[in-house]
């Protein structure tokens, strides 16, 4: 804390007062974290099936493919959507496996009094991050592909 801050003095009453309008706000944030969460999935999983899917059937009707350069471009976009969506799905399950593991945590905290406990380091956790940081960098450059397929055949 710089030291330029000055501190205020509370009563119990207003500590414990304080102390609840926090939790309550903490708990606010996590489930519009989590919100957040289920509709960025959404998202990614809804928009890269499409994508595929619209560009697989639709693709020959803008271009057509026997006249088309750069065909390497689609493919590839095909590709990064497919990666996209799996690794969406394996996000899914490996959240599952952090869930579980930060629930046995919790119980070895609460429930069994382990004070380390508490500040373990959840690997599953850290995976499920990183795939859906993962799983929206392929789903841009699926996109870009895409769009770059087409103002090349343009």
């Amino acid at each position: 804390m710089p030291n330029n801050q000055q501190l205020t003095t509370r009563s119990p009453e207003e500590e414990k007062r304080s102390t609840e309008i926090f939790d309550s706000y903490r708990d606010e944030l996590y489930k519009r974290q989590l919100s957040n969460t289920e509709a960025y999935d959404k998202a990614i999983l809804s928009l890269s099936s499409a994508g595929l899917a619209m560009s697989l059937a639709f693709i020959r009707f803008v271009i057509p493919l026997e006249e088309a350069k750069y065909l390497l471009v689609l493919k590839l976009s095909w590709g990064f959507f497919l990666l996209s969506i799996v690794v969406i799905l394996i996000s899914f399950l490996i959240g599952n496996q952090g869930i579980s593991i930060q629930l046995k945590h919790a119980e070895q905290y609460y429930i069994e009094n382990e004070q380390e406990a508490f500040n373990k380091f959840n690997i599953y956790e850290y995976i499920n991050s990183i795939l859906n940081y993962l799983s929206g960098a392929l789903f841009v450059i699926a996109l870009a592909c895409i769009v770059g397929f087409v103002i090349f055949n343009i």
